[in-house]
């Protein structure tokens, strides 16, 4: 593969110091979207995500010969844990957040034909049912986007989802997309249950939504108040209607519950209605969070295109933050996979957004000194979006209460609360971390990123297991789970005969896995789903990736000092390197097949693929692609030349066509002498 490596800005010019920022905005934002799309947790509020993302996208516009292949505008999200994948005929795109009137103004003013929709942008969990023959066949959640976790079973137990339509007569397959939710009074209701019942409360509806959808058992997830919100269709079917408000006539003809719609015909109407609904959002039935505003004529999507993470056709307007004041009861440390020590606030009970919140995360050493919180202070809490809350304002501090008056100063632990090493702080840096490789808690919070689906994808080991494992003294480091036996898996609380057994069952099974994942598993910061498979598609195996030099990992495109000094560090460790070749000797990987190059039959052209193709999945399609030269990118752009189309190919070649790029098929590429 030539290299195309964007050559560094010198030190001191303005380009560099945009350069650099790009490089750390990639790093921050890479890192939150595996917490929350990997785990449900963040450690920074969807503003503030929202803000660094549209930051990242407006250097990364000023710097356009930086490329942007492996940047997270790239993608839309990670794979969440759940049944088995799906892949969407059409991408489930992320929707652009704009937060000023004045953006809003400007879309609507982008739209050709100048008629729009606003809906409420509802807080749920991303749904696309799949009709055939007018009978609902599939249900399939968001997921990464590009797929899904088929969650039939449980959609056809939400009564607000009909099993059969028929209000399209001329077109009785469709793509309907929308929103899993659960009204405010339900969640309560539901959460009220739960206590008596002594379970937890679901920290908040989308939460619960999400949980249920992920049950295997579809009997009880029958019994939980979800439904459904219906707000588009796939793209691929634009054809069949003529724009939005005919979609939304069938969809309320054939029985689906549609959100509150607004028709606009001028932009000062459109920013007026933001400002409405936020006022009204306690009003609505269900949790949300902005305002989405769609251009209404399908010709005109169509003609606005997309970009690789999100339409041009549609953009989200925010609401700002929800903040109360509460007060801090005390201060707890929790010690994450890397042994960075992450403080965390406990609050008396306060509601923001429909949702009971008790802590609050306070990020690091630096930023209880710098807002000089202390055990009875009142804070600020703010909360956007299904995320850890945040204090963002010390009220007692802030009055200058009397120092005699408020609780000591916080003392940040000397040792680790986990295994009592006594913790360092890394120069220059805000981290405080604990340096025992044999940490506990650690252990505990790699084995879970271990047995993640991302990884070795080992079901059914969950939190408990795995901290009862460590424990008990059965499992010391990732290898050590592949040695523990079924009687060891019936001594655990809650694990019977037959439980313990499919669990041995699945360890098993997992010795069966990818290069990329075997990598992720590792868990080494930085390095995670975006970068992993071209590390491998670079140097070829888990060994040479895990020997590379940091001079030969920074030739790459997208990895930086960050990635490359932590690869490198992690593979310097003696303990780590113990582990890893006990691991790689039980360990089979499931390469993928030999890719002969074939020359420089697409040298230097830019080739994007849509549709799905038998007997070959995207990723093999990419490696002959790259073999033969090409340079392979995610969405129509300007300098496209090649759009190889599959089966189902969706809006893309309409847009293709448009453009005039050159549309061919794997036998028109055969014929080029490209080894398909």
């Amino acid at each position: 593969m030539p290299n195309t490596k964007h050559p560094v800005p010198a030190a001191g010019s303005v380009a560099r110091d945009k350069y650099d920022r790009i490089i750390e905005l990639r790093g921050i934002i890479t890192e939150a979207d595996r917490q929350y799309y990997g785990s449900g947790t963040s450690t920074r509020t969807d503003d503030e995500y929202d803000r660094l993302f549209a930051e990242l996208y407006a250097l990364e516009i000023q710097m356009p010969s930086m490329p942007r292949d492996h940047s997270p505008t790239r993608n839309v999200g990670w794979a969440q844990k759940a049944g088995p994948k799906v892949k969407h005929v059409e991408k489930m795109l992320s929707l652009r957040n704009i937060w000023e009137l004045d953006d809003i103004t400007k879309f609507y003013n982008s739209i050709p034909e100048g008629t729009a929709i606003a809906t409420p942008k509802l807080d749920g969990v991303a749904l696309e049912l799949t009709y055939e023959n007018f009978r609902l066949v599939k249900a399939v959640t968001r997921g990464d986007g590009e797929e899904g976790e088929d969650v039939t079973h449980i959609a056809k137990t939400i009564r607000s989802i009909p099993l059969l339509i028929t209000s399209h007569p001329h077109t009785p397959d469709l793509c309907i997309r929308g929103e899993v939710v659960m009204y405010k009074d339900a969640f309560e209701m539901a959460n009220q249950k739960r206590l008596a019942e002594g379970k937890n409360a679901f920290a908040c509806a989308r939460n619960a939504v999400a949980g249920i959808l992920g049950r295997k058992d579809s009997r009880k997830a029958a019994e939980e108040p979800l439904r459904f919100v219906a707000h588009g269709i796939s793209p691929h079917q634009w054809e069949l209607f003529t724009d939005y408000a005919h979609v939304f006539d069938v969809l309320s003809t054939g029985g689906f519950e549609l959100p509150p719609l607004k028709f606009l015909d001028d932009a000062k109407s459109a920013a007026f209605l933001a400002r409405a609904w936020e006022d009204e959002r306690d009003d609505f039935a269900y949790d949300i969070d902005g305002v989405v505003y769609l251009a209404n004529s399908f010709a005109s999507c169509i003609e606005l295109g997309v970009a690789s993470r999100w339409p041009h056709w549609a953009v989200a307007f925010k609401f700002a933050a929800q903040v109360k004041k509460t007060v801090l009861r005390d201060i707890t440390v929790q010690v994450g996979r890397t042994g960075v020590l992450t403080p965390l606030a406990h609050l008396d009970p306060v509601v923001l957004g429909g949702v009971t919140v008790t802590k609050a995360t306070l990020h690091n050493i630096d930023f209880i000194r710098q807002h000089d919180l202390r055990i009875g202070d009142e804070v600020w809490v703010q909360r956007a979006g299904d995320v850890i809350p945040q204090i963002t304002l010390n009220a007692t501090a802030a009055a200058v209460t009397p120092l005699d008056t408020r609780g000591r100063a916080y003392r940040f632990p000397e040792v680790c609360p986990s295994c009592g090493t006594v913790v360092v702080r890394v120069e220059d840096a805000a981290a405080v971390t604990c340096p025992n490789k044999s940490c506990p808690e650690q252990l505990v919070q790699s084995i879970k990123h271990w047995v993640g689906r991302s990884a070795a994808n080992i079901d059914g080991i969950g939190g408990k297991i795995i901290e009862q494992l460590v424990e008990r003294g059965y499992v010391k480091n990732l290898f050590d789970l592949y040695t523990v036996k079924v009687c060891e898996f019936e001594m655990l609380e809650k694990v019977g005969a037959v439980k313990a057994y499919k669990l041995v069952t699945a360890i098993e099974e997992s010795r069966y896995m990818s290069s990329e994942s075997f990598i992720i598993g590792l868990g080494i910061h930085l390095v995670g789903e975006t970068i992993t498979p071209d590390l491998v598609a670079r140097f070829g195996s888990v060994v040479d990736v895990l020997n590379a030099t940091k001079a030969d990992l920074l030739e790459m495109d997208g990895v930086g000092e960050g990635i490359a000094n932590s690869l490198t560090q992690y593979s310097s460790v003696p303990e780590n390197t113990e582990v890893i070749v006990a691991l790689m000797g039980i360990i089979t990987f499931e390469e993928p097949p030999d890719v002969v190059p074939t020359g420089v039959v697409l040298s230097g052209k830019k080739v994007c693929i849509t549709g799905s193709f038998e007997g070959m999945n995207r990723d093999q399609l990419k490696r002959y692609l790259l073999a033969a030269g090409a340079i392979v990118t995610k969405s129509i752009t300007k300098d496209l030349d090649i759009l190889v189309c599959g089966e189902s190919p969706g809006s893309k070649r309409v847009v293709a066509e448009k453009r005039g790029v050159a549309i061919m098929s794997l036998a028109d590429l055969q014929k080029m002498g490209v080894g398909v």
